[in-house]
């Protein structure tokens, strides 16, 4: 958004080369990537630019091949991809697109994430129930500031959380992601991922839920279902910070890939 603001106000340059593979218009959405061309034009400011919006993974490959045809050298990706196919370790659909471009002389820059108080990592503690146990006595992991309190969120906000586990690239390791809500008294359901890993899909769970309550509070709760081994499983919170949580290991895909 706001691209040819940025051009007649000169913070962009007078001419470049544009795509939108999302269908959806090159100046909706955000303002993210007009800000970060800014920046790049700060230092490069001589540099041919190209700017190639994107939503999902199909844009991706395509940006990414347009580079390759266009003789593209430098990448400047400043996004980060969830549960793509792999444990960010590197592989994945997200990872493969970088590591292609890479392997055809593309220097490919990624940001890192900003995702260090939003991810959690642990193998699974059984609190007894069958529930993971993110500490003593606590089998929620609130969206909040710390281990014992939860953010308020608006009418209307999404909530976003991502779940995997370490057993690409299909599992029969079922686990399950469930959404709780805090009524002022206790924590009850309002949302779950509960796809059935029996040996064909990937181990991986997701929830979108808009909060409909005034300042609601929400907690995470992750469920082994049926399984033979204690995982390990990474969460990730698409929106605030989680109480219970894991600085190291919080980059997101593709910054995982070692040559990014």
């Amino acid at each position: 958004n706001k691209l040819t603001a940025a051009q007649s106000n000169g913070d962009i340059p007078s001419s470049y080369v544009s795509q939108d593979f999302s269908g959806t218009g090159l100046e909706t959405g955000t303002e993210h990537g007009t800000a970060v061309a800014e920046a790049v034009y700060d230092v490069a400011p001589q540099a041919q630019f190209y700017f190639y919006k994107i939503e999902d993974l199909t844009d991706f490959e395509n940006a990414k091949n347009a580079c390759k045809t266009n003789g593209v050298q430098i990448v400047n990706h400043s996004m980060g991809w969830f549960n793509t196919g792999g444990y960010y370790d590197g592989t994945g659909s997200a990872c493969n697109i970088a590591s292609d471009a890479i392997t055809n002389g593309i220097l490919w820059v990624n940001a890192a994430g900003n995702s260090a108080e939003k991810h959690y990592r642990a193998t699974f503690v059984d609190n007894g129930s069958g529930y993971h146990s993110f500490g003593v006595g606590a089998s929620v992991n609130p969206i909040g500031p710390d281990p014992t309190s939860a953010w308020y969120h608006n009418v209307g906000e999404v909530i976003t959380i991502c779940m995997n586990w370490n057993n690409y690239p299909i599992t029969d390791q079922d686990y399950d992601l469930y959404l709780y809500r805090y009524t002022g008294t206790y924590w009850t359901s309002v949302s779950s991922s509960t796809r059935r890993q029996t040996g064909s899909i990937s181990p991986e769970e997701s929830i979108s839920y808009t909060n409909s309550t005034a300042n609601g509070m929400y907690g995470i709760r992750v469920r082994k279902y049926s399984a033979t081994t204690n995982v390990d499983f990474t969460l990730f919170s698409l929106g605030k910070s989680i109480g219970y949580r894991t600085n190291a290991s919080s980059l997101t895909d593709p910054a995982t890939v070692t040559d990014v």
